[in-house]
């Protein structure tokens, strides 16, 4: 279904488009936009479509049918799993933005990378381009992007290349929104990150499990690539780095990487199973002594052998109790 309207993305500062599921139960879930005052915007020239399912729509220009289209799929399908296990329906709100578009909306953080807006919003690029190109290149240390199969519609093999890694990383973001809405409550911000990535890898290989050992080994070599395990502090973690410049960026990159291969131990046991047997130890069923509702290291380390050794690859520091 397609509904014309005037469209316009701001900053993730202004931003309060968010994305309300008003029925009872996922599968009557509806989508329901709601943007800033006009004098908390931007104004952009264009006039914005919105493409819209049962649980998520994406607004998009014109000459962006197809990938709205794909960006939608995937933003649907995320919902229908997820929803199983969230407590409010997880949905999703997306612009598909240019580069001229994300500047003139004045946005943070960097062209080609995902950007959250709100609660349920990401910006997320429109096209790949040549600066998309060489930023991915720098990223991953390649003269040619790894390429996915087939002919793209709008621009290089390569350009397309970029908005299927920025895609991976939305469905991460995705994954993301099914944490803050189910009762798995995270200790700590970090173990929210595994959690989340943890979510998208059973997807990716209950859904995509062909491109599964090529995802892993993107996100691995971003992490190679920007100095390897231990290179960054656990508490020098903030999901805000996102909002900074590509050095900033970059810290949160690796971190993406990190997760992932955390997130991979976690999935080699429970396959399918990872969420639901989540829910099951934050909930503390089959655990011994549980003192409290909510997801911990300390469950974590118990279940899900390797995990400890990954946290001391990764942040070799000694433990501080506002790690645990």
């Amino acid at each position: 279904m397609h509904s014309h309207s005037r469209g316009r993305a701001t900053g993730a500062l202004w931003l309060s488009l968010v994305v309300c599921a008003v029925a009872v139960g996922p599968l009557a879930a509806q989508v329901t936009l709601i943007e800033p005052a006009e004098n908390e915007r931007p104004q952009l020239p264009e006039e914005f479509v919105t493409l819209v399912g049962r649980f998520s729509a994406v607004r998009y220009t014109s000459g962006s049918l197809d990938r709205a289209h794909h960006v939608l799929e995937r933003l649907e399908t995320v919902a229908s799993r997820f929803n199983r296990w969230a407590d409010v329906p997880v949905a999703t709100a997306v612009y598909l933005l240019d580069r001229q578009q994300w500047a003139e909306a004045e946005l943070p953080g960097i062209y080609g990378v995902p950007l959250r807006l709100g609660p349920s919003a990401v910006a997320v690029p429109a096209l790949g381009d040549a600066e998309t190109v060489a930023l991915w290149r720098r990223v991953l240390g390649v003269d040619v992007l790894p390429l996915i199969p087939g002919i793209p519609l709008r621009g290089t093999p390569e350009e397309a290349a970029t908005l299927a890694i920025a895609d991976v990383l939305l469905q991460v973001e995705s994954s993301r929104a099914l944490i803050e809405r189910s009762q798995l409550r995270p200790a700590r911000p970090w173990i929210a990150e595994l959690a989340a990535h943890a979510a998208a890898l059973s997807l990716f290989a209950s859904l995509e499990e062909p491109r599964v050992p090529q995802i892993s080994a993107t996100l691995a070599r971003i992490v190679e690539r920007l100095g390897g395990p231990g290179a960054y502090s656990l508490d020098g973690f903030s999901p805000l780095l996102l909002l900074g410049d590509e050095s900033s960026i970059k810290h949160w990159l690796w971190a993406q990487g990190a997760f992932s291969e955390g997130a991979a131990i976690i999935v080699a046991r429970d396959g399918k199973r990872t969420v639901p047997k989540l829910l099951e130890l934050a909930d503390g069923k089959g655990v011994k002594g549980k003192a409290a509702p909510g997801l911990s290291l300390g469950l974590l380390l118990q279940r899900y052998e390797g995990l400890s050794a990954w946290r001391d690859d990764y942040w070799p520091e000694p433990a501080t109790p506002s790690q645990q």
